[in-house]
């Protein structure tokens, strides 16, 4: 964007695409760049140049789009000339530059190589706009995007029908002028449904004819009353009779019908003479076309996508993993066997020794107490359990026995603690071996996991090569249909027959002689005729009251038989099923399974236009009744239809002003659209919404993306911060 509302900006897009930030930052702006730059004016806003640069910052603006086959830019430029009256005159012209060029010049030729190229159909919606609609506006808006195609109808049955219905017979037998006004109008209207149009084209066609012909006839018949008053008076006034100039005006009438044939003849020359210049002029241009088209079929593949195909396909390496884990697994098992045997050991080593030391600490404490009472009493008459109890034993020679325990205990002893040693560095040693193979497994499987990567990444860019290739392919059959479309013009045009032409100097130098008879005969009569020509002049433009009448109720019947009521009515219902169809699938897609409707008549037969679905006990849910956020969700299912069945080549989708959704419909939305994201090209959402959840971890406030912003292109316009968010694994 050059100079678009006060924008230099180069926007990025990723496919799925999201703009935040606060009013007045260029959200709703960049919306409105895709759509200039794909139709050449705003989506509702006019379809004029001037009415699009009102949009311009400067007197010159430029919107373009990057492609991955096209670049093109339109720059609307504001020129201003002073006229000869000193009158300042504006005029705003648009430009187009494409880029690789295919030797367009003309303004259409480019127009129809971007509608070839990216297509004319973006598919851009104003949320808050479109929930204000009333259901007729709602209507319209779905038509306009739901295209009628259909096999059942063309112009000689549309003709049939419209006779039928309107042409009956008891208007014959009642009202035999206003049948004949009726079948006149009717014959009338399809002269404005060319034999080749399809039927939305030359429906829309004789609806439009038939409304301004209703506006005519409505006020011609407020009028007629008034005409026939008016000329009345007028023949009251006049005091002259024709009798006195009947010579005059015999030669007057032959003069004007000799101009007539003179001028028609000099008109139908010239016609021809002009389409003759006309075939001249397409003959050498479809040359020139037909020479570049040859020229770019010859030249050579700038990429051989085979051979960079095969390349890669030979880099994807496999490797068999699941043998190595086999082993490890094994290992590890094995170790975890012998490390649960090992520390069961330990436990029974543990044991032992503690008994053991518990026995020791007994004797020697028995030890002890024979040898202080002996030393103390000369005797070892002492109980064994508490000094103060009497014994009359000597456990003196007892100490002998005692202490030959102790030496076994304390043998004992050193070799439980030897073997409880033993046990323990055992273990340890398996510890070490279990770690050893942990760290195997976790790097085989690191291994194994950026192998998968790589594989990976090659086979993106082998199927990045060969969509390029499919394209490349789909181009030259283009190349190849649009050459023998301009071969077979080339040769109809030289073999029209050469029409005669008369001489046109000759023609004119008759007409000029007439013209001055005419006005010099017109001089004699001025005085007597003034008032009869403007008598004649005004029952020329006068209606009978009766036939305006007619004319106006016919045209009204025809009209509703054309429109929504009728015929179009008819045929939309027709097409509206299979639509149906598609947006239920899309909504399964999203996760909601609700049965989708159309409803075009009321239960009292009344025409209407409603849809919604039905909710979890069967119940109809209109549109409106619905949540804000079910609304979006239900619109994102129809819109991505629309594109589906128009299936342009670029498939764009642009919502604005998605603020009115709370935080839970807002991120429904998000999960739905990314669900569909693969039926069409770019998606692009516009609001003041925020994007962000709050979590607290090691009790600090951290803000982060919403996690169904996985995958999107995130541009916060308040912070100039643009962020494309990688998909998690």
């Amino acid at each position: 964007m050059r100079n678009f509302k006060g924008q230099m900006e180069s926007q990025k897009l990723t496919g799925k695409d999201i703009f935040v930030g606060p009013n007045g930052k260029g959200k709703t702006t960049r919306l409105q760049a895709i759509g200039i730059a794909l139709l050449g004016y705003v989506p509702g806003k006019g379809k004029l140049p001037a009415e699009t640069f009102k949009l311009a910052s400067a007197d010159t603006m430029s919107v373009g789009l990057v492609t991955d086959d096209l670049t093109f830019t339109r720059t609307y430029t504001r020129s201003e000339k002073s006229g000869k009256d000193g009158s300042n005159n504006i005029t705003v012209s648009q430009g187009i530059d494409l880029s690789p060029s295919r030797g367009e010049k003309k303004a259409a030729d480019k127009e129809a190589r971007i509608a070839v190229e990216v297509g004319n159909f973006p598919v851009m919606l104003d949320f808050n706009e479109f929930l204000s609609l009333s259901d007729a506006k709602r209507r319209d808006f779905i038509y306009g995007l739901s295209a009628i195609k259909t096999d059942l109808w063309d112009r000689t049955k549309v003709e049939s029908h419209i006779r039928s219905k309107l042409l009956t017979l008891d208007l014959e037998v009642n009202n035999p002028d206003q049948y004949k006004i009726m079948s006149g109008l009717i014959a009338d209207a399809m002269k404005e449904y060319p034999e080749n149009d399809d039927i939305q084209a030359g429906l829309q066609s004789m609806i439009e004819w038939s409304k301004a012909k209703q506006t005519h006839w409505n006020d011609e018949k407020k009028n007629a009353v008034g005409a026939v008053k008016k000329l009345a008076d007028m023949k009251n006034q006049l005091a002259e009779t024709d009798r006195n100039i009947v010579q005059h005006k015999a030669e007057l009438e032959q003069l004007q019908q000799q101009l007539i044939d003179s001028e028609s003849q000099l008109a139908k020359d010239r016609e021809r003479k002009r389409a003759i210049d006309q075939r001249l002029v397409k003959i050498s241009e479809l040359g020139i076309m037909i020479e570049t088209l040859t020229k770019s079929q010859s030249e050579p593949a700038a990429v051989n996508y085979d051979s960079m195909i095969a390349d890669r396909q030979g880099k994807i390496k496999q490797q068999d993993f699941k043998a190595e884990f086999v082993r490890l697994d094994q290992e590890l098992q094995s170790l975890s066997n012998q490390l649960k045997e090992a520390r069961e050991q330990e436990r029974a080593a543990y044991d032992a020794l503690s008994t053991t030391k518990a026995e020791k600490s007994m004797l020697e404490s028995t030890l002890k107490q024979i040898d202080e009472q002996s030393k103390k009493n000369g005797t070892a008459r002492v109980c064994v359990i508490h000094p103060k109890i009497g014994c009359d034993k000597d456990f003196s020679k007892a100490a002998t026995v005692f202490s030959q325990q102790l030496v076994a205990l304390e043998q004992k002893e050193v070799y439980q603690q030897s073997a409880l040693k033993e046990v323990r560095a055992r273990i340890e040693v398996l510890e070490e071996n279990k770690a050893n193979i942990d760290a195997q497994r976790t790097e085989t499987h690191k291994k194994q996991t950026d192998l998968n990567q790589a594989n990976e990444e090659i086979r993106k860019s082998i199927a990045g090569l060969e969509k390029k290739k499919a394209d490349e392919v789909n181009a030259a059959a283009r190349i190849s249909d649009q050459l023998k479309m301009y071969k077979e013009e080339l040769t109809r045009l030289r073999n029209l027959p050469t029409e005669v032409i008369a001489p046109l100097d000759i023609l004119e130098k008759q007409s000029e002689g007439r013209r001055t008879q005419i006005k010099e005969l017109k001089v004699k009569l001025e005085g007597q005729e003034k008032a009869k020509i403007t008598l004649s002049s005004l029952k020329s433009t006068m209606i009978d009251s009766k036939t305006a009448t007619y004319n106006a109720q016919c045209v009204k019947d025809l009209a509703e038989a054309l429109g929504p009521k009728g015929l179009q009515g008819e045929l939309v219902k027709g097409i509206l099923e299979p639509i149906r169809s598609d947006i239920q699938t899309n909504l399964k897609l999203i996760g909601l399974h609700n049965d989708f409707y159309f409803s075009t008549e009321s239960d009292t037969g009344k025409e209407v236009f409603q849809f919604g679905w039905e909710n979890e006990i069967g119940d109809k849910r209109n549109f409106d009744a619905l949540s804000t956020g079910q609304q979006l969700l239900l619109l994102i299912a129809m819109l991505v239809t629309f594109l589906e069945r128009s299936n342009p080549p670029l498939k764009v989708l642009a919502i604005d002003n998605i603020e009115n959704l709370d935080r839970v419909n807002f991120r429904k939305a998000l999960a739905g659209m990314d669900k569909l994201s693969g039926k069409i090209d770019n998606i692009i959402l516009s609001g003041v919404v925020d994007l962000y959840e709050t979590k607290w971890i090691d009790g600090e406030e951290v803000r982060t993306l919403l996690p169904e912003l996985n995958g999107w292109g995130v541009t916060d316009l308040g912070e100039i911060a643009f962020e494309e968010v990688e998909q998690s694994a």
